[in-house]
């Protein structure tokens, strides 16, 4: 995997868009980690296309 200042740019230009549609701005700084982690997340899982179902991978981490 090729590694860019590019991938992190790309990374928080596609949070910030997010934070700004999604939650208008109006993020806490106490639930900043998680939203983060969520982006991350998805960000992690956006070539999985025909992989496993990002839900099931999430909750049987959350189990484990």
């Amino acid at each position: 995997m090729d590694v860019h200042t590019q991938t992190i740019d790309g990374f928080w230009s596609v949070m910030k868009g997010g934070l700004y549609g999604v939650y208008r701005g109006a993020v806490g700084r106490q639930h900043m980690q998680g939203y983060v982690n969520e982006y991350a997340f998805h960000w992690n899982h956006r070539n999985a296309l025909g992989g496993p179902d990002p839900f099931r991978v999430l909750y049987a981490r959350a189990v484990a």
